[in-house]
């Protein structure tokens, strides 16, 4: 199968050269078209039924009512960065932090229209200031710690946030 694969891209790649003798090499494919087909439609076949008029974090609240003691959130540190910790969350306890923090969130302002930025390390915190933002009424928006200082003023003012979620070692940026 392997040796006929390898087949089939060399047939391809001398039947683009004889044709097109003055296409560069780092332009010649060598993937039929079969294949392409194949890698477009079966294998990326990702497509899946998402109910009508339904939000995510109305999905979440669904899926925390019908698995509340199944895992929902695992992240697990990579251990190059000291402030990485371990963190695991069910349905249930994603869905009552949540439902605190969006209430927090409520509380300093955030509602409809509202844009709740996130710059947090990697981390399942990205997860639970998403959801509480958008159980807030508001759309977050991720800021990546990496990113210059410059950029991060940018996107605040921009968005017209009135707050950012972030960890206390990242505050300071």
């Amino acid at each position: 199968e392997s040796i006929e694969r390898m087949l089939d891209h060399y047939e391809c790649i001398l039947k683009q050269m004889a044709e097109k003798t003055e296409q560069p090499i780092a332009e010649i494919e060598m993937m039929t078209e079969r294949e392409k087909e194949e890698i477009l439609k079966v294998f990326n076949g990702t497509e899946a039924e998402y109910p009508e008029g339904k939000v995510y974090h109305e999905l979440f609240k669904e899926a925390a009512k019908k698995y509340p003691d199944n895992m929902a959130v695992v992240f697990k540190p990579s251990g190059s960065d000291p402030y990485e910790r371990e963190q695991a969350y069910t349905y249930r306890e994603l869905d009552e932090i949540t439902d605190r923090f969006a209430a927090m969130l409520r509380e300093k302002g955030v509602g409809r229209e509202s844009i709740v930025p996130i710059m947090v390390d990697r981390s399942a915190d990205i997860v639970v200031g998403a959801i509480a933002g958008m159980n807030a009424g508001g759309a977050y928006l991720p800021i990546d710690p990496e990113y210059p200082l410059s950029r991060v003023e940018y996107m605040l003012a921009d968005s017209g946030a009135k707050l950012l979620l972030t960890q206390p070692w990242l505050a300071e940026k």
